[in-house]
């Protein structure tokens, strides 16, 4: 029996309209995206691991637009929760169980554009 093919969590039809289909131009945003969301997950990682709340909220409130022009639309509630929970001492429970699935999407996600890169964006 074939494994179970998951849903894409990253959907780059809107990026692919905006790009009218650009493939040197998609290859450089995907390649920015591989960059900076390891980046960032490393910011806010290591903000959490300090009780930093200011640099939770900065970072999620930045990772909302990668993910929205991305299409990982599964994401921006989490981000957005973790923004609004960067504004509230308190609430790093929350924060450190938010960005637990933060990280798993973002692992699932990038390895979706590395797949999408090698295939598509040669």
């Amino acid at each position: 029996m074939a494994p179970k093919k998951q849903n894409k969590l990253v959907d780059l039809r809107f990026l692919l309209k905006s790009m009218r289909g650009k493939k040197d131009v998609m290859q450089n945003i995907i390649d920015v995206f591989l960059k900076q969301v390891p980046e960032d997950l490393i910011i806010i990682n290591e903000a959490v691991v300090k009780t930093n709340y200011p640099v939770i909220k900065n970072r999620a409130h930045k990772m909302k637009s990668t993910v929205a022009v991305f299409g990982i639309l599964e994401l921006i509630s989490v981000l957005e929760e973790m923004e609004t929970l960067g504004n509230t001492v308190g609430e790093m429970d929350r924060i450190k169980l938010l960005n637990e699935l933060l990280n798993k999407k973002c692992e699932r996600a990038i390895e979706e554009m590395k797949h999408e890169r090698l295939t598509n964006y040669r």
